[in-house]
């Protein structure tokens, strides 16, 4: 088998990455897991993202909530390890900022209920721009119960390699309560 020549910033990246599902099974129980583990990956030391936000779309009773939000110019850690040192004190300060409120307030009709077609959805752009963000891009995928996660982030220059590894991370936060 042919091994796969990473940089070291890959090697951080997964990483953090693959020591996500401990950090999410030690703080199981922790009210509002979804934002930690969200600026976590969002966080310039792991992805690196300009802002996200993750959704739940939920076809059963016609909505898509949002539950999580991440900006960059509002971000109050300085490392993302720094993040799981003291996770309730700085959900507050995530719990309290504009991006994660615009977010949170987000209510809409079920996209999944309306028969888009996920891989080109102008409404799923739209979303991101309506709470901020220029480029917008998004994945959907599979949760329990028959609901969805949407995740819409921005970040210019991203590699395809990035966006693999962040489509499957994501992925993670379907394992938080809400």
């Amino acid at each position: 088998m042919k091994l796969i020549d990473r940089s070291e910033e890959q090697d951080v990246l997964i990483q953090r990455v693959t020591g996500l599902p401990g950090k999410i099974l030690i703080y199981h129980d922790l009210e509002h897991l979804s934002q930690i583990v969200l600026h976590y990956l969002a966080h310039k030391d792991c992805f690196g993202l300009e802002s996200a936000a993750y959704f739940i779309d939920n076809p059963d009773f016609d909505h898509l909530l949002g539950i999580a939000g991440f900006s960059r110019n509002e971000c109050c850690f300085e490392s993302a390890e720094k993040l799981w040192m003291k996770p309730v004190f700085y959900q507050e300060k995530i719990g309290n900022s504009v991006f994660e409120q615009k977010v949170k307030n987000h209510l809409k009709s079920s996209i999944k209920r309306q028969n888009l077609d996920l891989n080109n959805a102008d409404q799923i752009i739209n979303l991101g721009r309506e709470i901020g963000m220029v480029e917008p891009e998004y994945f959907f995928w599979d949760l329990k119960y028959g609901n969805q996660g949407l995740f819409v982030f921005e970040k210019k220059g991203m590699s395809e390699y990035s966006k693999k590894i962040l489509k499957n991370a994501v992925r993670l936060l379907g394992f938080c309560s809400i």
